[in-house]
């Protein structure tokens, strides 16, 4: 495992600042925000993931210099290297459901996934898959964090390889999103930095 810490926390820090160096008064400044903010997201988890290799919590890659599966890291990854209480809940739910911010903007996400007003997912048909979004939705109205991270993954997605459809209403769905995106990244970054920095 090759993770260079102080170098890990000087891009974040700066990619963190440059996300919120963007006015959310535009939606311009919300899509830049969100893909600033998924950008250090993007480079804690993968850098969990080696951790969790390291430890043999997860299988590395079958070929060399491959990383782990994006979708996989993003979702479930992350929350396997912030570790679960005695009940299994990922320390993360509770985390999510303590912060005042962060329950605003969970259900600002599923209100709005839920009232139809966007769809991220799509059907084998090539419709809307309105079901599993709702089913996620619902599921992080109930802090799961591992719901909210799936749909905030597929928003990526589309906002990096599908039509970028400049509606004013994506501003509270992306705004909505930062925050936890900056919650969840900030949070792993904290124990990464516990864990690798020798004491």
């Amino acid at each position: 495992m090759d993770i260079k810490i102080d170098q890990l926390v000087l891009f974040c820090e700066r990619w963190l600042d440059k996300a919120n160096s963007y006015t959310t008064g535009d939606l311009a400044g919300c899509f830049d925000r969100f893909t600033s903010f998924y950008v250090v997201f993007n480079r804690v988890y993968t850098e969990a993931g080696k951790v969790l290799i390291a430890e043999g919590k997860v299988n590395p890659p079958k070929k060399p210099y491959y990383l782990l599966p994006d979708k996989k890291s993003a979702t479930s990854h992350i929350l396997t290297y912030y570790g679960n209480s005695d009940n299994g809940k990922s320390y993360l739910d509770n985390e999510l459901a303590s912060d005042p911010h962060c329950k605003q903007a969970l259900e600002s996400i599923a209100t709005l996934i839920i009232d139809e007003h966007f769809y991220l997912h799509i059907g084998s048909e090539g419709t809307p898959n309105y079901e599993k979004d709702i089913q996620l939705a619902k599921r992080t109205q109930e802090y799961q964090t591992s719901s909210v991270l799936e749909l905030i993954y597929q928003a990526r997605c589309n906002l990096f390889h599908g039509t970028k459809g400049y509606d004013p209403n994506q501003r509270e769905l992306l705004d909505s999103m930062s925050v936890v995106i900056e919650f969840v990244t900030k949070k792993v970054l904290e124990k990464l930095k516990r864990d690798l920095i020798a004491p």
